[in-house]
């Protein structure tokens, strides 16, 4: 089926195929404009100067597949994240959530075919998320804090392979010129925006402005 293979430097349109007990990916030789001026999804997510051209071939054994994840692309439920024992991991957008579906369908035949382990197929990744308690195994520290913020990225959505959705860490440093003193390490109560005195009286200053404003309109 037509796809497109995100990463975060570019988008490499093409077609993913399951041949025997692999999955691969090929790029099509030519740019393909009749499905650029027909499909709205693929005309947004693939801007015509940003497709690679250059001929490039990914194949993934399923044995090696440890967990899929169901991604949003362009808002839209349409792409699948594939992750490898090896911590490699593949973004392919198929611009319908029906293409998708069909292709997860016949890629579970193919792992029943050839009796191999199913992975993980994840198609809800919060509920996941919160079925495995991750948040709890941190507090009781079984998780390290920066393990437990790369699980929060990976099942909020986020990935390495799309720039648009990368990772998200909270600031903690205000100032990174010396890390060992500890009037560089950020207010946690505060935003980043009001971590000097100055900033933060502005603000408290426009909210009040804000508030009597409030009153006198009710």
């Amino acid at each position: 089926t037509e796809c497109e293979y995100i990463n975060n430097k570019n988008t490499i349109q093409g077609r993913i195929k399951l041949i025997k007990n692999y999955i691969v990916f090929q790029t099509n030789s030519i740019f393909d404009i009749s499905m650029y001026k027909t499909n709205f999804k693929y005309r947004i997510a693939s801007r015509k100067e940003d497709i690679d051209q250059k001929k490039k071939q990914i194949i993934i054994p399923l044995n090696l597949i440890q967990q899929m994840i169901y991604r949003n692309f362009l808002f839209y439920t349409q792409a699948l994240e594939v992750f490898l024992y090896n911590g490699k991991s593949y973004f392919f957008n198929f611009y319908e959530f029906n293409v998708l579906e069909s292709f997860v369908r016949h890629l579970k035949e193919k792992y029943k075919l050839y009796e191999i382990k199913l992975p993980e197929i994840i198609n809800d990744p919060m509920e996941y998320f919160i079925n495995k308690n991750y948040t709890n195994d941190w507090v009781e520290n079984r998780l390290s804090t920066i393990k437990y913020l790369l699980l929060i990225n990976k099942f909020s959505g986020r990935t390495y392979n799309d720039a648009s959705q990368y990772l998200i860490f909270p600031w903690v440093l205000n100032n990174y010129t010396d890390i060992k003193n500890k009037d560089n390490y950020r207010k946690m109560q505060y935003s980043m925006a009001t971590q000097d005195e100055e900033h933060l009286e502005a603000i408290k200053k426009e909210y009040n402005k804000g508030k009597r404003y409030r009153k006198k309109s009710f």
